[in-house]
């Protein structure tokens, strides 16, 4: 529940006269983060008042994303051959802030979009990489490593299916499309599905 009377207006400190970019909220509806154009990400009680706010990145945030089973928070920045992605543990406490656990800069573009995996064991990244063709990465969160890249696709928007077993990506082009994760391979493609850059892909719960 956000009361743009009561949340918008009591902005943090730290986000003053800055541009909100994305919001994220923990699947059991308590608190909800803001990532801001300042680089600052800022965790809300949904209910009313601030809890913590963190600096991510040098640049602004424009991405966030929580794990299903609110233990991890992604954040992603267009900070153009800086560290792109930092991927965070979430402490029990409220109080306490997420501690970094890894970072990458494989995405040397930007990272646009990121997805969680269904069980919370990987996390699908969506940006630009060393080429014009950059591929959507997947991380495993408890290792940190890069485990997975799906080739030929200028990914801007990435989603899991509610089975994990498939992702859909929409790219700089227009072109939305749908890979076996599995298998690495795109099982379905639409040129031009779009007119120009597709920026948000999504599936219903039901899949």
């Amino acid at each position: 529940r956000v009361e743009p009377g009561f949340h918008l207006v009591r902005l943090s400190e730290e986000m003053r006269g800055s541009s909100i970019m994305s919001i994220a909220y923990y699947r059991d509806g308590s608190r909800f983060v803001v990532a801001a154009g300042n680089g600052m990400v800022v965790t809300w009680n949904a209910n009313g008042g601030e809890i913590q706010s963190w600096r991510a990145h040098d640049t602004a945030a424009v991405v966030v994303e929580i794990s299903p089973d609110g233990r991890w928070l992604a954040t992603g920045c267009s900070e153009t051959g800086g560290t792109t992605l930092r991927v965070w543990r979430v402490a029990k406490d409220w109080g306490a802030s997420p501690v970094e656990a890894f970072s990458s800069d494989w995405m040397i573009g930007g990272v646009f979009s990121l997805s969680f995996s269904p069980d919370s064991r990987f996390l699908a990244t969506g940006g630009w990489g060393f080429s014009g063709y950059s591929a959507p990465m997947i991380y495993d969160l408890k290792s940190g490593e890069r485990v997975s890249i799906l080739q030929w696709d200028a990914s801007r928007a990435i989603r899991y299916a509610p089975n994990g077993k498939l992702l859909a990506t929409g790219d700089e082009f227009g072109k939305v499309s749908l890979w076996n994760v599995k298998h690495r391979t795109r099982v379905f493609e639409k040129d031009k599905a779009h007119s120009r850059i597709v920026s948000v892909v999504d599936f219903s719960p039901d899949g």
